[in-house]
């Protein structure tokens, strides 16, 4: 289940490229809440303590390759937390909230949370890509984190963002382990790719990294039980020795860049 995806775009994105709007939250009324009613909310969250401004993450709603443009909502973590622990244990559930959204709004991802989030496969100049073994969930990933939200965003319906800037600090974060600087290599924007029930919309990048797979044998980090340096094709005979799954943005990357298919 946690390989299964659906490619929105397979558009390649400079940084500035990437427009973005303002669209709805997500569903817990009678109606879809606006861009607008969805601050409120969430300021009304923040005041009663429920939840911090860092807490707040964007929403995917939809993207026009014709005009380069993501429409997003938002949402925070702890949603978006409860929504990745259930698709991980009870995927039924998943499946029934994406049926009742469209059959209550119209819209399959109107009940989740489906946060926005950066997601990169790097390659070592001697040809390793990194992997991971995900703490939060077990199972085998590239590289990722959230799209930062501005510290206005509940003051403004003017929404900029700046994937390549979201990577360039993962990567750089002494929680990922592998504490790269921008220097260190040279990233492409490849595509946008989302979890078939809606658990999250990632922008994929391609990362070449200008050093060697000795830079990173026995990197810990907080992040990751372990961290992996694979060739490209080995990884499907990896999965099957460790009896381990991909997570969906990690198998949308390989299939775009036709490392390997799942």
């Amino acid at each position: 289940m946690l390989v299964n995806y659906r490619l929105i775009s397979k558009q390649n994105l400079k940084q500035g490229e990437l427009k973005a709007q303002p669209g709805n939250g997500t569903a817990n009324t009678a109606q879809l809440p606006t861009f607008k009613q969805t601050q409120l909310l969430i300021k009304e969250k923040i005041h009663q303590k429920e939840i911090e401004q860092r807490d707040i993450k964007y929403r995917f709603t939809a993207y026009d390759e014709s005009t380069k443009t993501i429409t997003l909502g938002l949402t925070w973590y702890q949603k978006v937390d409860e929504d990745i622990k259930q698709t991980v244990f009870n995927p039924d559930a998943m499946k029934e909230r994406v049926e009742q959204g469209i059959k209550q709004f119209k819209n399959s991802s109107a009940l989740i949370s489906n946060s926005l989030g950066i997601h990169a496969l790097l390659e070592t100049n001697d040809g390793f890509i990194i992997l991971t073994k995900k703490a939060l969930h077990g199972n085998i990933a590239a590289i990722g984190g959230y799209v930062d939200c501005p510290e206005n965003i509940l003051e403004t319906d003017t929404l900029e963002i700046d994937p390549f800037q979201d990577l360039v600090r993962e990567l750089a974060e002494p929680e990922e382990g592998l504490l790269l600087q921008p220097e260190d290599y040279t990233p492409e924007l490849i595509g946008i790719a989302e979890q078939e029930y809606h658990l999250g919309t990632n922008i994929l990048f391609h990362v070449k990294v200008n050093k060697p797979s000795t830079a990173f044998q026995n990197k810990t980090a907080k992040e990751h039980l372990e961290i992996y340096l694979i060739k490209p094709d080995e990884v499907a005979e990896f999965l099957k020795k460790t009896n381990t799954q991909l997570w969906y943005h990690t198998a949308a990357l390989l299939d775009i860049l036709d490392i390997t298919r799942f």
